[in-house]
C-alpha cells in the first residue's frame, strides 16, 4: 500500500530536501507543494512511488483550500503524513518590535496555516524553530521577533492539536540553523561570522526523516522535538 506525505514548502531548501528522501523511497506517493509549481526541481522516485506537485501560496486566505481540492481532483482521498514546512522570513521582518509593520506579521503568521486530510495513526509536523524557544536571551543582532512568533504559534498548534486529535501523532519540529537561503540571510543579517548557518540541508533532513520514522504518539505526541531526536525547549 502507497504511503502518502504531503510537504509544503517543497520547492528548495529543507521542503525540497525532505521531499528527495520520500520519494525516493517506495510505494510513496509525495505531494509537493509551491507557490510556482513550475519552479519545482526534478526528482528522483523509488519503484511505484510518484511526485505530485500542487500550487499552494500559504500567504493567501483561501490558498490552502484550494490546494487541497487540487489533491482530491488527483484521486488522492487521504494523507499519512503532512509536513507543514512553508516559511518566510523577510529582509522588512528582521527589526525590532517596534519598527515592524503590522502587515509583515499577519504575513508571517498566515504562512504556517495548514490544513489537515487524515485517518488513524497518521502524522502531522508543525515545522518550528529555535526562535520559537520563549525564555532564550534575546539577541540584539538577531532581532527575529517576528519569524519567531509565528513558530511559537506553530508550536502552541502543535500542543493543542495533540490533545484534540488523539487518533493522530502530532508535535513540532525544529530542524536547527540550516544552511538555506533563510537560514544563510539571517546569518548574514545577524552578522554571523562567514555569513552561512550552522548545519547543512542533507545532515538536517536526514535527521527529521529518522525523528519522524522513530514517532509515536506516546514518544513525541505534543512535543518541541529537534532534528536530532532530543526535545528541546518551549
Amino acid at each position: 500500500m502507497s504511503t502518502t506525505v504531503l510537504i509544503s514548502g517543497a520547492n528548495r531548501g529543507l521542503g525540497f530536501g525532505l521531499v528527495e528522501r520520500y520519494a525516493a523511497r517506495d510505494s510513496y506517493t509525495v505531494i509537493a507543494t509551491a507557490r510556482n509549481p513550475s519552479s519545482m526541481p526534478v526528482v528522483k522516485t523509488g519503484n511505484g512511488s510518484q511526485l505530485i506537485v500542487v500550487e499552494m501560496d500559504q500567504a493567501q486566505v483561501d490558498g490552502p483550500e484550494k490546494m487541497i481540492e487540487q489533491v482530491k481532483s488527483k484521486g488522492i482521498s487521504k494523507l499519512d503524513l503532512v509536513i507543514c514546512n512553508a516559511a518566510i522570513m523577510t529582509n522588512e521582518s528582521f527589526a525590532k518590535i517596534r519598527d515592524i509593520d503590522p502587515k509583515v506579521f499577519e504575513e508571517h503568521w498566515r504562512v504556517n496555516a495548514t490544513v489537515r486530510l487524515m485517518e488513524k495513526d497518521g502524522k502531522f509536523i508543525f515545522m518550528s524553530s529555535g526562535a520559537a524557544i520563549l525564555d532564550r536571551e534575546a539577541e540584539a543582532s538577531k532581532p527575529d521577533v517576528t519569524y519567531g512568533i509565528t513558530k511559537a504559534g506553530a508550536n502552541f498548534l502543535a500542543r493543542m492539536a495533540h490533545f484534540e486529535e488523539p487518533h493522530l501523532v502530532i508535535f513540532a519540529l525544529s530542524p536547527g540553523w540550516v544552511q538555506t537561503d533563510m537560514g544563510n540571510r539571517a546569518a548574514v543579517l545577524s552578522g554571523r561570522e562567514g555569513g552561512k548557518a550552522v548545519i547543512s540541508v542533507a545532515e538536517s533532513c536526514d535527521g527529521m526523516v529518522k525523528v519522524i520514522d522513530d514517532a509515536t504518539r506516546d514518544s513525541m505526541g505534543g512535543k518541541h522535538m529537534r532534528y536530532d531526536s532530543t526535545v528541546s525547549k518551549w
